[in-house]
């Protein structure tokens, strides 16, 4: 199997997992996707493609799911610990809405190191450049190394 094929498994399994968890939440709080997606202000459709990991769930929906349900988002990423804080607490929509506030590289590695999600949003991107371009990540790599020895 290509790296770029194992990429796209994985990100796959990554997606249904999150939508399994989703579905999960839902489940417990003893809601249809149509109340989801009306408490959430999203389309019904959106909620279910989340849920059959057909959709990537973007920030927006990990930040109204997270302030509406108190979800832990370490849940939803990783499905580690408990499904909801032990305290009423809202996230900071400011803080999922990066990619218009960046204006310097300072400011995308202090969000990769205090954020989950744009750590693994910027991983995911990084990821995804090298695969679709391996021949010539690989030939700047060789490049590297031979100026490396010189």
């Amino acid at each position: 199997m290509k790296r770029s094929d194992q990429y796209k498994t994985l990100k796959q399994d990554n997606l249904v997992a999150i939508g399994q968890r989703v579905k999960t939440i839902r489940k417990y709080l003893r809601l249809t996707q149509k109340e989801m997606a009306a408490q959430l202000d999203m389309a019904h459709s959106y909620i279910s493609e989340i849920e059959n990991g057909k959709a990537n769930a973007g920030p927006e929906f990990f930040s109204k799911i997270s302030n509406e349900y108190n979800v832990r988002i370490e849940f939803l990423f990783h499905g580690e610990g408990d499904m909801f804080y032990s305290k009423k607490r809202k996230i900071d929509s400011e803080a999922f809405d990066f990619k218009d506030n960046i204006d310097s590289i300072e400011k995308i590695v202090w969000l990769m190191e205090h954020s989950p999600l744009v750590k693994n949003t910027v991983l995911g991107f990084t990821t995804k450049f090298i695969l679709d371009n391996e021949k010539i990540v690989k030939k700047s790599i060789d490049i590297f190394k031979t100026k490396k020895r010189e």
